[in-house]
């Protein structure tokens, strides 16, 4: 019994760079390096979650320009082997896919963005998050919190799984400075108090709130640093 040979591509994404190798049924390759990696996706034209419309199409337009040049020296039937990052692999595995399966992923994808609630549930909902800026968390906990945002509590107590910083004010209506210590605390995040800013949103008279950014970009910097704890005032 003889073994049927078939045009295959193995795709390499990584962070960066990615990589296709192409190998024809009589067992020549090709290899061709992507100047395209996640990274140039995520977050990339993706700020919206799920994407909007116009972000899927600028993603799309981001991998063609890369991927165009080789259009010519793809097979029309070949079959795809995937490797993939985590938490890429989680969802796409590292395994074979056809290509009807990837039209059928993209198709759901598409689907969603537009605002299918079920193309939604089926797509993969664990996603990776690297750190957290929680600015003014309310106290739905509190005995005057109204009807329609009791239904957010119990508030979870648990640590967090990443970093994150809390901002709180020292007369929020909403949650009490000793109420927003202890769930700092549970969570083991480090506060940033802002003085008399009552609660925290586009009505507190903040504008732009540079302050906010300038949080944000140090949080960023010392994830950059090295996976140590977060710091506050640094």
């Amino acid at each position: 019994m003889t073994r049927e040979h078939h045009d295959t591509i193995l795709l390499s994404l990584g962070n960066t760079r990615s990589q296709v190798a192409l190998t024809a049924a009589d067992g020549t390759s090709q290899t061709f390096a992507l100047t395209l990696g996640l990274d140039a996706l995520t977050p990339g034209p993706f700020r919206r979650d799920p994407p909007t419309p116009l972000e899927l199409e600028q993603a799309i337009m981001v991998v063609e320009d890369v991927l165009m040049p080789l259009a010519a020296r793809i097979p029309p039937h070949p079959v795809l082997h995937l490797q993939s990052p985590e938490p890429l692999a989680e969802v796409l595995g590292n395994r074979v896919q056809s290509r009807e399966n990837i039209e059928r992923l993209f198709g759901q994808l598409a689907a969603m963005v537009e605002g299918d609630p079920l193309a939604s549930a089926q797509l993969p909902r664990e996603k990776r998050i690297a750190a957290a800026l929680l600015v003014a968390p309310a106290d739905v906990e509190r005995s005057a919190v109204p009807a329609a945002l009791a239904g957010f509590g119990p508030i979870p107590r648990a640590p967090l799984p990443f970093p994150a910083v809390v901002v709180a004010s020292s007369n929020d209506p909403y949650c009490l400075p000793v109420r927003a210590a202890a769930l700092a605390a549970a969570w083991q995040a480090p506060v940033e108090w802002l003085s008399g800013a009552g609660h925290i949103n586009a009505g507190s008279g903040l504008g732009g709130w540079q302050e906010g950014e300038r949080y944000l970009q140090r949080l960023y910097e010392q994830l950059q640093a090295g996976p140590a704890r977060i710091a506050v005032g640094e």
